[in-house]
């Protein structure tokens, strides 16, 4: 399976699996990207 694929995937697991009280302002952050370092395509490494 693609590399995207799988992340899409996890990502949809994740969002019907926790209820909306567990969401931190963490994981807003690191779903809209914010405070991560802008990369060059393909370079890029996650945190």
């Amino acid at each position: 399976m693609a590399p995207r694929l799988q992340l899409e995937k996890a990502a949809w697991r994740w969002a019907e699996t926790v209820r909306p009280e567990e969401v931190s302002q963490e994981h807003i952050e690191t779903a809209y990207r914010i405070w991560l370092e802008p990369c060059i395509r393909g370079v890029c490494s996650s945190k």
